[in-house]
């Protein structure tokens, strides 16, 4: 498992967008480094907030119309996006900083015939020899 703190945010209308790490695999929990929120007020620093994953289609319902412009999340709401991005949204009350996120990361080339060690865990290689051999065989 991995983890990646990110700066570079493009941040706009109660979102912003991280791209993902080119070795990223699978997501596992991320935070929103905020330095005020409705539930951090008068932060001397910064505060860590987790973020809630949900669907791509169900970010639909938190699209931000007029009537909403009051609303108050009780934590931010990550999705992955298209274009390898990860989008977190966020209500009025939050100022973010940075992102934090966990992820496993997609293993390294490996080659049976090289001497370079595999990064994999013994029992991990054992088991994914075995089962090639059993394929050919």
């Amino acid at each position: 498992m991995t983890t990646n703190e990110s700066m570079c945010m493009d941040k706009g209308n109660g979102k912003f967008y991280i791209d993902l790490p080119i070795d990223f695999g699978m997501y596992v929990d991320s935070y929103t480094i905020v330095s005020d929120s409705h539930r951090y007020k008068n932060l001397n620093g910064a505060g860590e907030i987790p973020n809630t994953l949900i669907s791509k289609t169900k970010a639909q319902e938190f699209k931000t119309r007029p009537q909403d412009s009051m609303r108050i999340m009780r934590q931010p709401i990550a999705y992955l996006g298209g274009d390898n991005k990860i989008v977190v949204m966020y209500d009025k009350y939050t100022d973010p900083i940075s992102f934090k996120m966990s992820y496993y990361r997609t293993p390294g080339y490996m080659n049976l015939f090289e001497e370079k060690p595999c990064e994999l865990n013994i029992d991990v290689f054992d088991d994914l020899v075995t089962g090639a051999v059993d394929l050919y065989v």
